[in-house]
């Protein structure tokens, strides 16, 4: 793990960051923390690719939306939802929708 402010950079993705080390008013702001902040949101960014909310409103909502499941009545259509995983527990029905129509995956 990386330590923010201790200059070695940051670890992430291949590990998270720590900030354990406490900063007071008394104390001055370590040289490299600026710089491990930065290499830290630098990576996070290559990470998650630009836009990567895509045509949902947040991360987490495309996210939730990649792999959904209940009652195959209750299912979204699949326009839109490209890339995005199905599972209907009444009909035990695995199904991927390719942003027109839901395929079946896998059959219960």
């Amino acid at each position: 793990m990386g330590e923010i402010g201790s200059g070695a950079g940051s670890s992430y993705p291949g590990a998270l960051d720590t900030g354990t080390t406490v900063e007071t008013a008394s104390d001055y702001v370590r040289l490299a923390w600026g710089t491990d902040v930065e290499e830290a949101i630098v990576a996070i960014q290559a990470e998650l690719g630009t836009d990567p909310a895509g045509v949902y409103s947040t991360v987490v909502a495309r996210l939730n939306a990649t792999m959904a499941g209940g009652v195959a009545a209750s299912k979204p259509a699949a326009t839109g939802i490209t890339y995005g995983f199905y599972y209907s527990t009444d009909t035990e029905i695995l199904e991927f929708s390719d942003g027109v129509v839901w395929r079946p995956v896998m059959l219960g």
